[in-house]
């Protein structure tokens, strides 16, 4: 959803405000628009920011949810596992490794696009994540 606004509001670029005439003459009337057209500039530039960060915080979050699942299941599977329960329990583990992986696959690629549209549209991120 943040992804299609940033996309909706990338086509109103600052480039076609600029481009837009600040002063309008009408017979004897002349009318300024310079102020206008300045406070639509920053507008923009504040809804870019706001965005940006609102994404950047969501891909964050998909990302840290990720790594915190995957340390989770290295814990379990590199403890040493002896006797016929521990056994049981890291063969449920693999099993349940199995069941989730397409989740985990499809979150993986959400969180890739969601730092690609960030980097698309030249907003900055930790080059850690």
């Amino acid at each position: 959803m943040i992804e299609r606004r940033l996309l909706s509001l990338k086509k109103l670029k600052k480039q076609q405000i600029k481009l837009k005439p600040t002063h309008y003459q009408n017979s004897i009337v002349d009318v300024d628009y310079t102020e206008v057209h300045q406070n639509a500039v920053e507008k923009i530039q504040e809804w870019w920011s706001s965005l940006g960060k609102i994404l950047a915080e969501i891909a964050k979050g998909t990302l840290s949810e990720i790594m915190k699942q995957i340390k989770g299941y290295q814990e379990f599977l590199s403890v040493s596992k002896e006797g016929i329960d521990l056994f049981k329990a890291l063969l449920n583990k693999v099993a349940e490794i199995k069941n989730i992986s397409m989740d985990m696959e499809l979150k993986i690629g959400e969180a890739q696009e969601q730092f690609r549209v960030l980097k698309m549209y030249k907003y900055e991120v930790d080059p850690e994540d």
